[in-house]
């Protein structure tokens, strides 16, 4: 672990759409790794959820949305090859479990998508509070039906993007992982700054926005707010031709009194596919990488 101070539509159930990968980050999977992927999780969790899930992605012809019945309930899901891949991300790797979180946390969960994070959040902390983002208009939607389902608890519900202004963007929608906001062919959604859902101390962040991670902290930090947050747990999104944005959001974590640590790095090709200019890594072939970033407060240690 690296350490420093510091638009396409939504399926219906039923309709079939173009396949997507499974794995995290977009990777193809060799036999032998995915089986060890599903052993593990079988192992981790002692159910087969993630196997049927995975197999029900593999299967061809096979609906992009639906339901999938997990040990802790029923999920509605927009995409299967998302599910599975944020499934074993969430639930498997424990990718956002926190130590040392009061009884009662508060946790924002910024790009929530169809709710597993929020869900995992509200069965590993009962009394947490949690407020959910998420900005493509499906599946916020479908994010509200499954936070609104007997025994999955519930959580405040924003549909909207986070932004550095208050006010509208535009939208490019997947179906799946990849919506983002854009300078334009997407949908009009709204953008609300995350400062103004921030009036008490914040115990967990998680950000999981397609890039939108930039504006997001520069707010936070503009406005004061950030010093009520106490973890952040994000993707950082980095095409090659923003590397200087990724020095200036590990300096700006600092300076607001962090300490970081990236817990993973891959090649990521970005939401265009686009090549930059110049890039003088073989990295530079999938247009720059996709980090794990994990940061917490000084004081909260």
């Amino acid at each position: 672990m690296t350490k420093t101070s510091t638009s396409s539509q939504v399926a219906s159930p039923g309709q079939r759409l173009p396949r997507a990968k499974a794995a995290p980050g977009n990777r193809v999977e060799t036999a032998g790794a995915a089986l060890v992927r599903a052993a593990t999780a079988t192992v981790k969790t002692r159910s087969l959820a993630y196997l049927r899930l995975y197999l029900r992605a593999r299967k061809r012809g096979v609906p992009r949305a639906g339901q999938f019945r997990f040990p802790f309930g029923t999920i509605e899901y927009t995409d299967v090859y998302s599910m599975a891949a944020q499934y074993f991300e969430i639930f498997v790797q424990e990718a956002y479990a926190a130590s040392d979180l009061p009884r009662s946390p508060r946790i924002i969960d910024g790009g929530a998508n169809v709710g597993l994070a929020t869900v995992f959040f509200l069965s590993r902390y009962p009394g947490a509070r949690v407020t959910a983002f998420e900005a493509d208009p499906a599946i916020a939607t479908v994010l509200q039906q499954n936070l609104s389902r007997p025994g999955l608890g519930g959580a405040e519900v924003v549909a909207a993007a986070l932004g550095r202004e208050a006010g509208t963007c535009s939208f490019a929608t997947d179906g799946g992982m990849g919506g983002h906001i854009t300078e334009g062919n997407g949908c009009e959604v709204p953008m609300v700054r995350l400062s103004s859902y921030i009036d008490e101390p914040v115990d967990l962040l998680k950000l999981d926005i397609e890039g939108g991670e930039f504006d997001v902290l520069d707010e936070l930090c503009a406005s004061g707010a950030i010093e009520g947050v106490r973890r952040i747990v994000m993707e950082v999104h980095a095409p090659a031709s923003n590397s200087a944005g990724v020095a200036r959001l590990w300096s700006l974590l600092a300076r607001c009194g962090f300490h970081a640590a990236v817990r993973w790095a891959e090649p990521w090709r970005g939401p265009t596919g686009d090549r930059p200019t110049a890039f003088p890594w073989f990295l530079g072939e999938k247009n720059g990488s996709l980090m794990h970033v994990y940061a917490w407060q000084v004081d909260a240690e």
